[in-house]
């Protein structure tokens, strides 16, 4: 017999009255015994973060971070790839990534230091990485950052290689994000 559960549901979406629907054809108990696959499943799917995608820009010498799909040529800017999909809010399990320029480089990093440092301004949040993955859920990947110390300037990556790359060091994780 088919089962229908309404639930409000707010959690990063704009209408704050959304309600969801679902329909099943499976029992929550099987035989007098909690089916725990079912239960696990939905609350998978209620525990899901609201992401948002952000995206690689490149003007030959600086690496730069938006949620806004900029049009080609802004600013000497063009598009890379996507580089994922970021938590959209502030939580238990996440952390703001900020960012900050110095005029030549974009540096992102999870450290909030609001009046700079070393010659970088604070330009603020860029989005949210969680700190750990949902359970289960293979579509999440760390962050990787890395460094060009002849350049001076910084790459974000869903790559790990802790040798480094084309010049750039490895850094450090700084989180995970969805895969695009």
């Amino acid at each position: 017999m088919p089962h229908t559960i309404t639930q409000p549901f707010s959690a990063g979406l704009q209408a704050p009255n959304f309600v969801v629907l679902y329909t099943w054809d499976l029992d929550f108990y099987v035989g007098g015994v909690l089916n725990a696959a079912l239960v696990n499943q939905l609350k998978a799917l209620f525990n899901q973060p609201a992401v948002v995608p952000v995206y690689h820009y490149w003007n030959n010498s600086d690496h730069y971070y938006s949620q806004d799909n900029i049009p080609a040529g802004f600013l000497g800017y063009t598009f890379q790839q996507q580089l994922g999909y970021f938590a959209s809010s502030l939580s238990a399990n996440t952390k703001a990534i900020h960012r900050y320029f110095n005029g030549a480089d974009h540096y992102y990093t999870i450290d909030y230091i609001p009046q700079g440092f070393l010659g970088y301004s604070y330009e603020g949040i860029l989005a949210y990485v969680l700190i750990t993955p949902p359970s289960g859920d293979t579509n999440w990947t760390q962050l990787h950052q890395y460094f060009n110390a002849s350049t001076g300037h910084h790459i974000y990556t869903t790559d790990y290689d802790p040798d480094g790359f084309s010049g750039f060091a490895y850094q450090k994780a700084l989180g995970y994000i969805k895969k695009p």
